[in-house]
């Protein structure tokens, strides 16, 4: 094959290929190559058009980078390149082929580029094999992402319908799922003594309360202990798991009253409605006392 047909398929190739900028370069390389060994009209003409060729491509790519014209414009204007340069690489063929054998003539142009096969026949399934593991990726990354925004929304709308209507749903393992609705005090010993639910923290084994008793009498509560009631099993009573005998001592004995915590084996269902009973004795009225406190969760 002579040099002038190698060239002129190497670029054939870079055109349908859409590479119209390599081929350019390569075009003009080759006709200053052969205009430098050749005084040839024809080739000098080639290269006249050639550069008037380049100059709209370039022009083109800086308008498109700059938003200056719109994909179709400069689609438009490519298709007219890419016309005349299939059309100059037509004219090589007919150009005098380089004398090789001459010293002060161009080396013979060896092409380095391989085309992309045409069709996929041509390129085998590894190209799409991985194009089809790509598009996979995504969907499936795309898939994930959607279902678990779907998946969060509906179960905070779901949490809000529950709320509303005060519907539970499972406690799961060591998260405090349900909470107090509102705190709920109790009063005794005609004002006295006043025992107060302020928080509530449940997992799927426990029920643990955050009480606030508060002793304004001159003495202290004795023999105190707790019990716990789920309003749709009245029958049940849960003893609380701290030991009895848990003093409540008098303002007069205790400047502050502090927060105690207290522990019920007992795993909350679907349940929302509940009694704490606390029972004391004191040392002017040994017969036992019960105070019974109402709470809600939610």
């Amino acid at each position: 094959m002579s040099n002038n047909a190698a060239f002129a398929n190497h670029i054939e190739q870079l055109i349908l290929s859409d590479n119209l900028t390599d081929a350019g370069m390569d075009l003009s390389s080759f006709l200053k190559q052969f205009n430098a060994t050749y005084n040839s009209v024809a080739a000098r003409d080639l290269q006249q058009q050639l550069t008037e060729h380049l100059q709209n491509l370039k022009n083109v790519n800086h308008r498109v980078r700059h938003k200056q014209m719109s994909e179709s414009q400069a689609a438009a204007v490519e298709k007219n390149i890419w016309v005349a340069f299939h059309h100059i690489n037509n004219q090589i063929r007919n150009l005098s082929d380089f004398d090789t054998e001459n010293p002060q003539s161009a080396s013979e142009y060896t092409p380095t580029y391989v085309g992309k096969p045409q069709t996929w026949r041509e390129a085998g399934w590894l190209p799409l094999f991985i194009a089809g593991c790509i598009v996979a990726v995504a969907f499936t990354v795309g898939l994930s992402y959607n279902s678990a925004r779907i998946k969060a929304r509906k179960k905070a709308e779901q949490a809000a319908i529950d709320a509303k209507n005060g519907v539970l749903g499972r406690v799961t393992e060591g998260s405090a799922a349900l909470r107090l609705l509102e705190e709920k005090s109790t009063t005794g010993l005609e004002g006295a003594v006043i025992f107060t639910v302020k928080k509530v923290n449940a997992t799927d084994s426990t029920l643990e309360l955050v009480l606030k008793n508060q002793n304004k009498s001159k003495s202290a509560l004795q023999n105190v202990h707790y019990v716990l009631i789920d309003n749709a099993q009245k029958e049940v009573e849960i003893q609380a798991l701290e030991k009895d005998n848990m003093p409540v001592e008098s303002a007069a004995a205790s400047a502050t009253n502090s927060d105690k915590k207290i522990h019920f084996r007992y795993a909350v269902g679907d349940s929302r409605s509940f009694l704490l009973l606390c029972k004391f004795t004191t040392a002017e009225t040994p017969a036992e006392k019960t105070l019974l406190t109402p709470f809600q969760l939610y």
